[in-house]
């Protein structure tokens, strides 16, 4: 197994859990230097048939957890909720709009965010230690 291959990979994530795993395929594109820095140019000169880029695509297979998964997706959609929610009450506020409703949904997000964090974490430890 390549060091890839492991969810303990990700910064987000402490290690690996102790749940069973799927076997999932990715597909990863790496492009191009070309295509990065001038993707309309590049475009025009493949459709003129001038041009083939080195871009490549990988497929590699690691195995998940769905259950981890599931819950480092809701931790991810939550955190990006809490980023629009702050970055719109930096504007109400100076608008001197009424804000109750963000600052209780930033206090439910906190809540929500510690006890995904929290069952993430129990995932790390046999279920006979807990």
């Amino acid at each position: 197994m390549s060091s890839i291959d492991n969810q303990s990979n990700s910064k987000f994530y402490h290690g690996d859990c102790t749940c069973v795993k799927t076997k999932c395929p990715s597909e990863i594109v790496i492009q191009c230097e070309t295509c990065i820095n001038c993707p309309v140019e590049v475009k025009q000169l493949e459709q003129a048939g001038w041009y083939v880029c080195d871009c490549t695509t990988f497929t590699i297979t690691h195995e998940i957890c769905k259950v981890c998964s599931k819950l480092r997706d809701e931790i991810d959609g939550l955190n990006e909720e809490l980023d629009n929610l702050t970055y719109d009450l930096v504007v109400e506020i100076k608008m001197f709009v009424d804000c109750n409703d963000k600052l209780q949904r930033i206090n439910e997000i906190a809540l929500e965010l510690r006890n995904l964090n929290r069952m993430l974490l129990e995932n790390l430890i046999p279920r006979k230690a807990l």
